[in-house]
């Protein structure tokens, strides 16, 4: 039973061990809270995507977004003050996968 709990944690280590950090700012990604962020943090998630994986880091501030599609080898990591907004119009949002009412 050990064997089987160990395994994934020796398998995902190397992934945490070597990802690499991605500052959100570097991406023209706005902590005010006004700004909407969703093409630059779909942009961001793209871009560490194709370049192998990693994580984008969001400090302090609050960051207004609709819909983001995460991708494989990439996380989010929130700081701790950095907050994740959703956007309050329903355009902002991706409807493709939402019934019409």
């Amino acid at each position: 039973m050990k064997r089987i709990i160990l395994l994934p944690i020796i398998v995902l280590f190397p992934f945490f061990l070597w990802a690499k950090d991605y500052n959100a700012s570097l991406f023209s990604i706005y902590a005010d809270g006004q700004t909407n962020n969703t093409k630059s943090i779909q942009k961001a998630i793209d871009f560490i995507h194709e370049n192998g994986g990693g994580r984008l880091v969001f400090y302090v501030g609050r960051y207004l977004t609709g819909t983001i599609f995460l991708k494989s080898n990439v996380t989010i990591k929130l700081e701790e003050g950095a907050v994740l907004v959703g956007a309050s119009s329903l355009y902002d949002y991706n409807s493709k996968n939402y019934p019409k009412a």
